[in-house]
């Protein structure tokens, strides 16, 4: 998406902007339109649609339609990817060798087979000695989430694109896993001590410069 859709006189939100294939396309909502593109995505795309800050959309060019905090308090989750965890019997989602004609159709008829299940099998939340020492014990700070899915042949191109990483560093760990059945586990740090403020170099929302 390249910018949101409002109307200058209620200023309401009424769609969103976006680039297919290089040709620019619109898409309107029939009831409401939220913006769920990720901690840093989420306020970009709002201050290049004049939702934030006046005078850093002022030097970003940008017309002001509402002057908000926008980037500030910035928190994002620091994760670790942990594994791959080799397992014997081949019970984990390997893409190449799970997505077949016979997959789509068992669960195209009755909702069961590989294609049934999701990234992750299980999560769990935990208050590490660091919440606890802080008093806040019921509060967890860590997030773990078991992933069932194997490392597969285009893993490190997939997981560069889904994660903003580099494909030859994730290659270079995880290749001797492709094709081979296994689990992995994410752990990611749920509650932040201090924020952060998100600012943008230029106005162009194709241009990741923060």
């Amino acid at each position: 998406m390249s910018n949101i859709l409002i109307r200058s006189f209620d200023n309401t939100a009424f769609g969103v902007e976006y680039d297919r294939h290089g040709v620019k396309k619109m898409a309107y909502a029939t009831k409401e339109v939220i913006i769920t593109a990720g901690a840093i995505e989420t306020p970009k795309l709002l201050m290049l649609s004049g939702i934030g800050p006046r005078t850093h959309l002022a030097d970003l060019g940008v017309p002001v339609i509402a002057d908000l905090p926008v980037g500030k308090n910035f928190q994002d989750h620091l994760a670790v990817l942990l594994g791959p965890f080799f397992v014997d019997p081949p019970r984990s989602f390997l893409i190449d060798r799970d997505i077949t004609l016979k997959s789509f159709y068992e669960y195209k008829s009755d909702g069961n087979g590989p294609l049934s299940t999701s990234i992750f099998q299980g999560a769990a939340m935990i208050s590490s000695k660091f919440a606890k020492a802080t008093g806040v014990w019921n509060w967890p700070d860590i997030l773990m989430l078991l992933s069932g899915v194997a490392g597969h042949k285009t893993f490190a191109k997939d997981m560069a694109h889904a994660f903003n990483m580099n494909a030859k560093i994730i290659k270079k760990y995880y290749h001797h896993a492709a094709g081979r059945d296994s689990f992995m586990i994410f752990v990611a740090v749920e509650t932040s001590r201090k924020g952060g403020i998100l600012r943008w170099r230029k106005r162009r929302w194709m241009h990741h410069q923060v």
